[in-house]
């Protein structure tokens, strides 16, 4: 049997992908930003059983208060801004070369200096 292949996770993944309107969901809510073309996303890898994701985004400012967060992320931006202030807690800037996690449950707001290009990774739990 032969070995499975890499998989490259690749920001011109996202080239031929539109950008589309952000909506509400039950773990962000759009505080502000441009709602008409704000977000594009690749999901380049997803594992057989859906638990594992791999993928880049890109997204126009936009301000989000994100609430019970779905999953475990790591976060890698490429280009732009973030401010992510956690609930209660102080704010941080993430920005080029930064990497960070998002962990499963995290309630806080996510707020974007710039548009922001990033690649990511979730796991989530059954």
């Amino acid at each position: 049997m032969p070995s499975p292949e890499i998989i490259p996770i690749e920001m011109k993944a996202l080239a031929n992908e539109p950008m589309r309107p952000i909506e509400d969901t039950q773990y962000w809510k759009l505080v502000s930003g441009d709602t008409e073309s704000p977000a594009a996303s690749v999901s380049t890898y997803v594992s057989a059983d859906k638990l594992f994701e791999a993928g880049v985004s890109q997204y126009d400012r936009i301000t989000l208060e994100l609430r019970d967060w779905p999953f475990e992320e790591f976060m890698y931006i490429i280009e732009g801004q973030v401010e992510i202030t956690p609930k209660g807690g102080v704010p941080r800037i993430y920005g080029p070369g930064d990497a960070f996690v998002m962990p499963k449950g995290f309630n806080g707001t996510w707020k974007q200096l710039s548009s922001l290009k990033k690649m990511q990774v979730t796991y989530a739990t059954k």
